[in-house]
């Protein structure tokens, strides 16, 4: 079982994750008509939106990877198997 200050770290890791998926909803939505426009028209759009999530998930990858190159991997994963018991 999580202690308390463990599980307002992962209350507040989890809120403050909704958020930036909110603002990058935002930015995106705000922007992807411009950008299609740019390109010519709406028949470019879901090359917008795909690269958009190619980037996106290389860039979520590549982040994990380095906090795992620099916190060990068999730790990391120790952690997260702990925190799935509570």
């Amino acid at each position: 079982m999580l202690d308390a200050r463990r599980r307002h770290v992962v209350f507040v890791t989890i809120m403050l994750g909704m958020l930036l998926a909110a603002l990058d909803q935002t930015v995106v939505g705000t922007a992807l008509p411009t950008i299609v426009s740019d390109l010519g028209g709406a028949e470019h759009m879901s090359w917008v939106v795909t690269s958009y999530l190619v980037a996106e998930t290389v860039t979520i990858a590549k982040r994990l990877l380095a906090e795992d190159l620099n916190t060990g991997l068999p730790q990391r994963a120790r952690e997260l198997a702990e925190s799935g018991t509570a």
